[in-house]
């Protein structure tokens, strides 16, 4: 059987060294000139034909087809991929719930997509809740919860409610549990971050707008308070507890903004809080808009391409004054919770949803907690997914990455200028930042 080098392999030039990076395993490896000239020279190499004396050659051959450097010659990436995708969007073991213990919201962001309407989880709901969980946790091995909102810390009783019925659930189940936060930061106060952390909270994730000036102006709280520095000094107290991951919103207007605001986290001494920062474009997305969605403008939304130039000026600036930045390798390919079978999105009305971004939006639902799953086209339009998604999918060296991208957008009729990974445009330099973090 001969060997073929994978077609989803990125070499990376170093000084001394060639690093390659594998997106089909996200496996990386170091290698000298002269181990990259004999990788180079294994293409089309008959396996049948290792010396046998020279085992140093074995070994360095052996761990490039555990990392699926090298492959067999008529190995199907495509289908490994397909295979992949389809193990975890259909994997039994896990059981996962997105839950939205509020619609209000103590902010005003222009570009929320959400309708809010206030609404909370009644007690017959959050009972329902518990049964639904008692009945699907036969067999699992985890059960993770995320709290969504809204902002999810306006119902910090009901969490604490529902969190601590749930370990008791998972603890006789003998299920692993944990959970994350999803909050705009300003009421994570320190009595909110021990209580969470006693609910089994492991991260949470907090997202900012820019600087000082833009995001008091731009995320300003309902009664016109300014909570920029507020929320600095709550991931101050909180990042001693949780893992917290920063996101930052970029668009076209905010980023000499965002610019300013990664000096002024570097000033605050906020390094040592922030455990992944990442940069995010604004989505023009709106629940029930009639008018095209996801429409890059210029002015407030980008496409990919205009995004992975912004993207990748700020990762550099961020990476320059030691911010440890996300692993742009650190994707699943079950894609998203929305495409997942055994994960579940239950919004404040007690709806049943598969994106979070349907959350509050009664046409979206697939069932309520009160009657169940009812299979409909709202549920089955998430199950059936094709991997690759068309042609040019198909074709694209990223495909492991993105695996076609967001399913919401595809189902909204994006362009592809917007469905289309960043990394398909700032691969190069993105990936050269991840290899020197590897390096430190």
């Amino acid at each position: 059987m001969t060997l073929k080098s994978s077609k989803y392999n990125i070499f990376i030039k170093g000084d001394n060294e060639i690093y390659g990076i594998n997106l089909l395993s996200r496996s990386s490896i170091e290698f000298s000139l002269d181990a990259y000239n004999v990788f180079m020279s294994l293409d089309k190499y008959d396996s049948e034909n290792l010396s046998l004396d020279d085992p140093e050659l074995n070994l360095f051959i052996q761990n490039l087809k555990d990392s699926m450097f090298i492959i067999e010659d008529d190995f199907d990436e495509i289908a490994y991929i397909r295979y992949r995708s389809n193990q975890e969007r259909f994997d039994k073991r896990q059981l996962g719930l997105v839950i939205t213990p509020t619609m209000g919201c103590n902010f005003s962001c222009h570009y929320c997509f959400e309708n809010k309407d206030g609404s909370y989880l009644d007690n017959e709901s959050q009972n329902r809740i518990l049964k639904l969980v008692a009945h699907n946790i036969i067999g699992k091995e985890s059960l993770n919860v995320q709290w969504f909102g809204g902002e999810p810390l306006l119902a910090l009783p009901i969490i604490e409610n529902l969190s601590h019925k749930l370990m008791i659930l998972a603890e006789k189940a003998r299920v692993e549990y944990s959970a994350t936060v999803i909050t705009n930061g300003a009421l994570m106060t320190e009595q909110a971050s021990n209580l969470l952390h006693k609910m089994k909270v492991k991260t949470v994730q907090i997202t900012l707008d820019g600087d000082r000036t833009l995001h008091n102006r731009t995320r300003f709280e309902n009664h016109g308070d300014k909570f920029f520095d507020v929320i600095l000094n709550n991931i101050r107290q909180a990042s001693k507890l949780f893992s917290i991951k920063l996101r930052v919103h970029v668009s076209p207007f905010n980023i000499p903004r965002v610019v300013s605001l990664i000096d002024t986290l570097e000033k605050e001494g906020m390094k040592e809080c922030i455990d992944e920062l990442y940069f995010s474009p604004l989505f023009n997305y709106r629940q029930g808009n009639k008018l095209p969605q996801y429409i890059a403008d210029g002015k407030k939304f980008m496409n990919a391409e205009e995004f992975a130039k912004v993207q990748l000026r700020l990762a550099q600036k961020a990476h320059k004054l030691g911010f440890k930045l996300s692993n742009i390798l650190d994707t699943s390919y079950g894609i998203c919770t929305a495409v997942r079978e055994n994960t579940l999105v239950i919004d404040a009305s007690g709806n049943l949803l598969k994106c979070y971004k349907d959350v509050g939006d009664n046409s979206q639902a697939m069932g309520t907690l009160e009657k169940g799953i009812t299979p409909n086209n709202n549920l089955l339009k998430w199950m059936d997914i094709s991997v690759p998604r068309d042609a040019e999918c198909q074709e694209c060296k990223f495909l492991p990455i993105c695996l076609g991208g967001c399913s919401k957008q595809w189902q909204e009729n994006a362009p592809k200028e917007v469905i289309c990974t960043p990394l398909k445009f700032n691969a190069d330099e993105m990936l050269r930042l991840y290899v020197e973090n590897i390096k430190k």
